[in-house]
Formats: C-alpha cells, structure tokens, sequence
C-alpha cells in the first residue's frame, strides 16, 4: 500500500511515472526508481534499508538510472492509531519534523555507507492523524535527505532533488 500511495502522490504532482515497481519516474530525461519500505519493526530497519539497497543495485542497469530509497515510518513509530492534538499547523509540522529527525539521526549510519553513487537520496514519510480546532486532519511530512556520495561532480542530480523535493512537499 505504501507504494501505491507514494505512487499517487508522484502523480498527482505531475511526475511521469512509467511504472509501479516499486516506483519509477522520469525527470529531466533521467529515470529514477524508488523502492518502497514500510518499517514495522525496530529490528527490521537494517535489513530493509540494505534490502532496498540492493534491490536498486540490480535493478540499475545504465548510467541514466538512479534509485531511491523511501522509507515509511509511521508503524514503526506505533503512531497509526494515535492522533495528536495541536494548536496550529506550525505545531503539527514542528511535531512531525522532530520526529523525522530524530529517525534520520538514529539511522543514517546504515545508509552513510553506501558506496554506489546511483542511488542518491533516502526519502522519509511520516504520517498521522492530527486535531487541530476542532478538524480531523492527516498530517504528513516527506523528507528528502541526500546520500552523502552524492558529490559535487552530481550538480544535476542535487538540482534534481531539490526540484522533486518542492513538487513532493508544496501543499502536501
């Protein structure tokens, strides 16, 4: 489900996704192929970040292909079934930045390490149900973080993600 609903995002920011499996999209004449993991549990997070390395390592085939990492964190957080009650959006956000970021802090390490330059960024989504005067609403938060491999000599591919970045994140 993780991928069919990041898949509909792409497409509903104007991505030419040309397949679900997991994801892929083309951008600036480049493909780019997302696999798609939904963490459920603590002691699974490194098998499937290096799962997903490897999967996009095989999956690339020439030098016009580039793969991503996303990563969905809202089970492992135990947060699905929760909501949280805030007194403005920039309160929601502010929530779903610390907790991003706290992940990003704990796990980067996994991916620090990756050496194929072809696979360029991890995305992290966080989702949940938030109240905020007197609506329900889902709050959700992508946030795209660069493999550090990802070198000056790439300029076109860091122009790439921050442009995919804008699309994702403007008017969630």
């Amino acid at each position: 489900m993780f991928q069919l609903e990041l898949a509909s995002k792409f497409l509903a920011k104007g991505f030419n996704v040309i397949n679900f499996d997991d994801i892929q999209f083309q951008y600036n004449n480049r493909i780019y192929l997302i696999e798609c993991k939904r963490l459920l549990s603590k002691r699974n997070v490194v098998h499937n970040i290096n799962k997903a390395y490897d999967q996009l390592t095989q999956k690339i085939t020439n030098d016009n292909e580039y793969g991503i990492i996303a990563l969905s964190i809202d089970k492992l957080l135990d947060i699905d079934y929760k909501y949280f009650q805030k007194n403005s959006e920039k309160e929601i956000l502010s929530e779903l930045e610390i907790i991003s970021n706290s992940f990003i802090t704990n796990n980067e390490k996994y991916w620090d390490r990756f050496n194929n330059i072809h696979i360029v960024c991890i995305i992290i989504f966080l989702k949940f149900i938030s109240v905020y005067q007197d609506d329900i609403i889902v709050s959700q938060l992508i946030t795209i973080k660069p493999l550090p491999h990802v070198r000056p000599h790439q300029p076109i591919i860091y122009s790439d993600l921050k442009h995919i970045a804008k699309l994702l994140i403007k008017n969630h």
